[in-house]
């Protein structure tokens, strides 16, 4: 009588005894094994790589996007540098304003009787006031002398007393195509002709600085000598003021008016 044996689960491999005492192994094929093939050649089927065609439009497609990042990136760039300049330049002609304004609030002048007509005397008003046109690199630009309480030290030492401020152009030292507007500030005496070297530059790479002088029947001049019966002896009742800048673009241009609050009878 033969050995039974317990059947083996679906899957498991069945060992057995044949009639001559030897081992069969016999594999019993599960409805698992029979399906697990065909997934996998399905799935073969299902997994692949790219085509070039997909490619090249992933490239194209990315190409795009970032050149319009790269554009709105530098426009964004160029507008910010543009406005930095811009306050930059408003800055600049806000403090010429803000110094020109002082000084002339500060205007010292000569009053009767001490003082008398230049041609009774030799020796001339010091504290005269003068507006003249000189001509740099082929460009008119205005010219400013007067007496002013407001004198600026940029040193330890402050001496307060009546300064020579003179406004004027000159060419830049280091390129010639360049004028820059400048200020003198000496105290007494003002036997120094009123231009140095180290006078501060107030606005460089200007276009024009154009002054006009209002008298008191409101007509503008281009000039001004308080030491001149044309102007009879006296000061303007205000000063206009047009400033052009170079820029990158169109030369930007500011107005304005300032009215002098020092003021002296016109003699006859």
């Amino acid at each position: 009588m033969g050995k039974t044996t317990s059947p083996s689960p679906p899957g498991d491999t069945l060992v057995r005894n044949n009639r001559h005492g030897q081992l069969r192994v016999s594999a019993l094929v599960t409805t698992k094994s029979k399906i697990l093939p065909r997934i996998t050649h399905q799935w073969a089927f299902q997994i692949k790589g790219f085509t070039l065609m997909e490619i090249l439009i992933a490239v194209v497609i990315f190409g795009v996007l970032m050149t319009t990042l790269f554009t709105a990136f530098n426009s964004f760039i160029s507008s910010t540098t543009a406005v930095s300049r811009t306050l930059t330049e408003d800055e600049r002609v806000r403090t010429l304003l803000d110094i020109l304004e002082m000084d002339l609030n500060a205007l010292y002048i000569t009053r009767p009787p001490r003082y008398v007509r230049p041609e009774t005397t030799s020796d001339g008003d010091l504290f005269s006031f003068n507006g003249v046109q000189e001509e740099i690199s082929g460009i008119s630009i205005s010219r400013l002398g007067f007496a002013s309480l407001n004198h600026l030290t940029f040193g330890p030492m402050n001496h307060p007393g009546v300064a020579k401020i003179i406004y004027y152009a000159r060419t830049n030292e280091e390129n010639e195509n360049e004028i820059d507007l400048c200020r003198s500030d000496l105290l007494r005496p003002f036997d120094d002709p009123g231009e140095s070297p180290c006078d501060p530059v107030l606005i460089r790479n200007i276009q024009g600085f154009e002054l006009s002088y209002v008298d008191a029947e409101g007509d503008e001049q281009t000039d001004w000598d308080s030491e001149s019966s044309t102007f009879g002896y006296t000061v303007p009742l205000s000063i206009k003021l047009k400033i052009t800048l170079k820029t990158q673009g169109s030369p930007k241009i500011v107005q304005t008016e300032i009215p002098l609050v020092v003021s002296r009878q016109p003699l006859e």
